[in-house]
Order: structure tokens, then sequence, then C-alpha cells
């Protein structure tokens, strides 16, 4: 009776083993978790400045202003892992990692004054996050939101950086 006993023990610390092996290395390799998302910067636009003449039409203004539906940024997150500990006794750590991953975030434009090209002027709009993404992101401390400006002046209507079509001479 005594030998059946010691076989049934061993045969329960043999599962137990397997289980106490096996468990850490399937939460290590899906225990990432995402605890919050801070936005440490953004890409760049490729348009940042607009000028349009005063009075400029309806459609020399659908044509020049065409602002980003989405701006690129570098957002960081601290996920935590659990990994196994090399002690020979199957121990698991909690291990904590900044992760850093680019993201395309959906935005509107917003200006602190109604656009008009009836008088001289400049006008800031600032990106504004979607809802969706303003639940999901945080801005890091420092961090600006991108911005575009559009100044209506008596220039010629041409972009500030690029120059869209040469201007002919009458002879």
């Amino acid at each position: 009776m005594n030998h059946t006993k010691r076989k049934l023990l061993s045969a329960v610390l043999a599962v137990v083993m397997v289980f106490q092996t096996a468990m850490p290395t399937v939460f290590a390799a899906h225990g990432a978790e995402q605890v919050a998302k801070t936005i440490t910067g953004f890409a760049a636009l490729t348009q940042t400045e607009y000028a349009l003449p005063v009075g400029a039409d309806e459609d020399i203004i659908s044509h020049m202003l065409t602002f980003p539906e989405t701006v690129t940024a570098t957002a960081e997150y601290i996920a935590t892992e659990e990994v196994m500990v090399d002690s020979g006794q199957s121990e698991t750590n909690l291990v904590e990692k900044v992760v850093s991953e680019q993201v395309a975030l959906s935005v509107t434009w917003e200006s602190d004054k109604t656009f008009t090209t009836d008088t001289k002027g400049e006008f800031v709009y600032i990106a504004k996050l979607s809802d969706a993404d303003s639940r999901t992101y945080d801005l890091a401390e420092g961090v600006i939101l991108p911005k575009i400006i559009v100044t209506v002046d008596g220039a010629q209507p041409m972009l500030l950086e690029t120059v869209t079509s040469t201007p002919t001479v009458d002879t």
C-alpha cells in the first residue's frame, strides 16, 4: 500500500512540475499588456504654410488648401511581460519595457478665427485628434500638435514652398 501512495504522489508532482514550467512560457509569449499611450512627437507635414490673395474665389481656395486627414506620430507605452527567471525554481518576474511605434492619427483642423479672404490676415489651423484617438493617446509634456498657417495678402496665389505653375507673359 505504501508503494502505491508513492507512485500516486510521484505522478501528481510530475503533473504539477509540468504545469509550473509550461505556464510561465505561455504567459511570457502572450503577456505584453498596454497601459497608456503617449504621443512623443509628430512627423513633419509636407506643407505647413499657404498664401492666398485677398478676394480669392472658392475654386482657388479649394484647390490650394488641402489639409491632411491624418498625421503620423510617434507613440510610446509601457508594456508589462511575465518572464521566466533562470533560478531552477520555475519562477517568473514582471518586466516593464517602453515600446515605441509610428501611428497614423485621424485629425481635423481648427482655427481660432473664421477664415475669410476679404481682408489680409493670418489664420493658424491646429490639428485636433479624432475622438477615438484622443481617448487612446495623450500628449507628452512639451509636445505641440501640428499646425498650418494660411496667410491672406496681396500676393499672387501660390504655395509658399512649391510653385504650382509658371506665369505666362503676353508679348
